[in-house]
């Protein structure tokens, strides 16, 4: 069966970003020696490591050969091979109830991931742009063909790679946001496993349990898609933990870790530039003046040196560059659509169209469906962008629960830890601005909201959960909750999963450029979904294309 196969690629890609994560830790262990890699976020952190390094590989790659099934059996092998060398490194600290819980976890992710392709954007660009690296090395300005491929994130490498074979299951199937759903299950409840063992509760352990609401959220409607807000927000929900980790124990390589990790995001999506910006800024300061202190208490980690942060650089320098170079050849910017990134090359996306690009972003986070000359310049889509927020109701119930018991905490002096509480909600509520004053729809903004609310739940939490005999009857209270969400609220269709065929299908029109190549285009509507790979909604018969000797496109452009 299809879907046997595609939970077998789910099991041995797991393993083996498990066996990549690890053997990077191993590495970055020589470096940054003081990073204690703990179990209740240890397979999530390699599992990050993991995508980290085959987005690097395969976005190095992409530059010249396309990343196949060949491709991907390659990496595949290394992966696991990898994974057998530290399997002890891996699986130690574990108990018979961690494997237990990962079991049951994977089952239930690999169940989520069989579900059919619903995500609007996936059918618009994600699987055109996968088929797009699957098959053809990087052409020069392919953003010129569909301007969504400017949107470069290094998700869509990870997922060209991480790919159930097509030979085998005909339709696409994407794991990859179910893997890294996975991963971060196992950090929630491998969290809530330690402290019913410890009978206590820390300020990161406790925001650690309330990401469980955005999570479930989230694995329950997009683990079957390309949506790379899923990534964004569970990655940003992490090096939050991470933060509030590094100021409790006062630990700096926990903060050069998020910096590494939160530079990752970025490459995924832009928005999340200030979390990076944020950690950059911090180390800055600690390099600076070496020991800042509060009325209570020093909150600058000791034991800083130069090779730390030699070391992040040169990783971040490797992560970096190839991005970088990506960006310049499938679009001619360094961030596309930001028209200040330009960089005037034969295949640059004219500046027009990406200033256009950027205008219809903004506008239609703020209000779908019109033109951005009616939404852009003025105040008028606040009520109606309001009235839609308020329409999430976890968010909202969240967000007002997190104000009152923050609230509270102030009211009965309870402020344990009141300097990490105010430097994570500050770096949080900075991404909230971000977020609203550039594109403010919810889904692009989850991870620093449920960032920024789940550091006031959680810090009302620890402040007032202090007591042995508290703590038990909140773990409870916690156990009962789980289990009625995950009864009630799981969303699995046996005729959804038992369905083999993931998308559509969309009928094409074959129109002619100037020079007589033929583009096809939707008839109807503008998701090219699984179509040819000549294929875009934004036909322009001006385009130029330059053939290999093999009869590849290797360039899209437009004469001024």
């Amino acid at each position: 069966m299809i879907q046997l196969f595609v939970v077998f690629s789910f099991l041995i890609w797991v393993i083996a970003l498990l066996g990549f994560g690890c053997f990077v830790s191993v590495l970055i262990k020589r470096y940054l020696e003081d990073f204690e890699i703990t179990p209740e976020f240890k397979i999530l952190y390699y599992g990050i490591l993991g995508l980290i390094v085959i987005s690097i590989i395969g976005t190095i790659f992409n530059f010249f050969i396309p990343l196949n099934y060949y491709f991907s059996l390659v990496i595949l092998l290394l992966g696991i091979i990898l994974f057998i060398s530290y399997r002890k490194n891996i699986i130690a600290s574990y108990t018979w109830m961690h494997f237990l819980i990962f079991f049951l976890l994977f089952i239930y992710s690999c169940l989520l991931s069989l579900k059919n392709l619903k995500g609007y954007d996936t059918l618009l660009y994600h699987l055109p742009m996968v088929n797009w690296i699957s098959n053809l090395a990087l052409p020069f300005g392919l953003a010129n063909l569909h301007t969504r491929f400017g949107f470069n994130s290094s998700w869509f490498i990870d997922a060209s790679i991480i790919y159930p074979l097509r030979l085998i299951t005909n339709s696409p199937f994407f794991i990859i946001n179910a893997i890294v759903s996975f991963f971060y299950g196992t950090f929630i409840f491998a969290t809530l496993s330690r402290i019913m063992k410890d009978n206590r509760l820390h300020f990161s352990t406790a925001f650690a349990l309330t990401t469980f609401i955005p999570w479930f959220y989230y694995l329950v409607g997009l683990a079957s898609s390309l949506y790379p807000d899923v990534p964004v927000m569970l990655l940003t929900l992490f090096v939050t933990f991470l933060l509030i980790k590094s100021f409790e124990t006062k630990n700096a390589d926990c903060l050069f870790i998020s910096l590494i990790i939160s530079f990752y995001i970025v490459t995924i999506k832009l928005s999340a530039i200030p979390y990076f910006l944020g950690f950059f800024l911090i180390l800055i300061l600690f390099f600076i003046f070496k020991k800042i202190s509060t009325r209570t208490k020093e909150i600058i980690p000791k034991n800083l040196n130069y090779i730390q942060y030699i070391f992040t650089f040169i990783i971040l320098l490797i992560m970096g560059l190839p991005y970088l170079i990506r960006n310049l050849v499938s679009s001619g910017y360094i961030a596309f659509p930001s028209a200040i990134s330009y960089v005037n090359l034969k295949w640059s996306v004219p500046i027009k169209s990406a200033v256009s690009n950027a205008n219809w972003v903004r506008s239609w986070a703020r209000k779908p469906g019109l033109n951005p000359n009616d939404v852009l310049g003025n105040w008028d889509w606040l009520i109606p962008w309001f009235n839609n927020i308020t329409n999430d109701k976890i968010l909202v119930c969240m967000a007002i629960f997190g104000f009152l018991i923050a609230l509270f905490c102030f009211i009965f002096k309870k402020r344990r830890d009141l300097d990490i509480f105010l430097i994570v909600s500050f770096l949080s509520l900075s991404g909230c601005l971000f977020w609203f004053f550039t594109a403010p729809d919810p889904r692009f903004g989850y991870g620093y909201l449920f960032s920024f609310f789940g550091t006031l739940v959680s810090y009302g939490i620890y402040n007032f959960i202090d007591k042995e005999k508290s703590i038990k009857y909140f773990l409870k209270f916690i156990c009962f909750a789980i289990f009625l969400v995950f009864l009630y609220q799981n969303n699995i269709s046996l005729k959804e999963i038992s369905n083999t065929s993931k998308v559509k299908d969309i009928t094409f029109i074959e129109r002619k450029t100037k020079e007589g190549i033929i583009i096809s285009t939707p008839k109807k509507g503008d998701q090219c979904s699984d179509g040819p790979l000549l294929s875009t909604p934004y036909f322009n018969e001006n385009l130029k294309i330059i053939f290999d000797k093999n009869n590849n496109p290797r360039m899209f452009y437009f004469e001024e």
